[in-house]
């Protein structure tokens, strides 16, 4: 299990803004190799290493706060 926070807010001159950039990503075999210490030496990894993962849920939240 994979579970990303993505930060939507920046703080600028003691203001909080929102980050209005659109983010994508693949529903099916997000490839999270590149981001261990042996993908991100140039370390060629097996095609099935444990580090793909499939989208199983999304959650949105609207408010403040």
């Amino acid at each position: 299990v994979l579970c990303l926070h993505i930060k939507r807010f920046r703080w600028c001159n003691s203001y909080r803004s929102k980050v209005d950039t659109q983010v994508d990503f693949p529903m099916e075999s997000l490839d999270m190799s590149v981001y261990t210490v042996r993908g991100s030496s140039g370390v060629k990894m097996p095609p099935h290493n444990g580090h793909l993962y499939d989208l199983a849920a999304v959650i949105v939240h609207h408010g403040s706060g």
